[in-house]
């Protein structure tokens, strides 16, 4: 009986866990829309160039992982 008391409370902080997610997703995106509202310009900026450093990261790793797999030419 004791474990099941465990499983119940795993279940309830995970739970809690999901609930304070979500509402932390929900403040961001609001806050964020926000700003754009007032400062449109610097969002779309940041905006921007998160997008282009998150590309280049991608590619920087894909251009890394794709290298690693491939056979060597000496072989």
């Amino acid at each position: 009986m004791a474990s099941h008391g465990k499983a119940l409370g795993k279940k309830a902080a995970k739970a809690t866990g999901k609930k304070a997610a979500k509402a932390t997703a929900k403040h961001t995106a609001r806050g964020v829309a926000s700003k754009a509202q007032r400062k449109p310009l610097r969002s779309a900026t940041l905006l921007g160039i998160g997008g282009v450093v998150g590309a280049a990261a991608g590619a920087g790793a894909g251009w890394v992982a794709g290298k690693s797999r491939r056979p060597s030419e000496t072989d």
